[in-house]
């Protein structure tokens, strides 16, 4: 069941990046390298995606924001391992758990 809630979690991200690209003032065909890297990425090879994502994007502040929502999901995944069902869902939801 966790699987699912990291999968449904993923598409959220992509979708977030899709909108960081969709507003970003950059070329198109950059914008297409980018969500191509994007659309490979899983819970096990983020640090590949990220590597990608560097030699791809030749913006600094699209990279920047892409990166570091990355960096964030990659944060969040690893703390699904120790919370409950309710509290991954809050999480996608973008509500805050807190842990005691």
């Amino acid at each position: 069941m966790k699987d699912f809630w990291v999968q449904l979690c993923i598409r959220a991200y992509k979708n977030k990046v899709f909108d960081i690209l969709n507003k970003a003032q950059i070329e198109y065909d950059l914008k297409t390298k980018v969500m191509e890297v994007i659309r490979k990425y899983n819970s096990k090879n983020a640090g590949e995606v990220m590597g990608e994502i560097y030699s791809v994007c030749e913006n600094e502040f699209v990279r920047g924001a892409v990166i570091e929502l990355l960096s964030a999901k990659i944060i969040k995944e690893s703390f699904y391992v120790s919370i409950s069902l309710s509290e991954m869902f809050n999480l996608c939801e973008g509500k805050k758990v807190v842990k005691g």
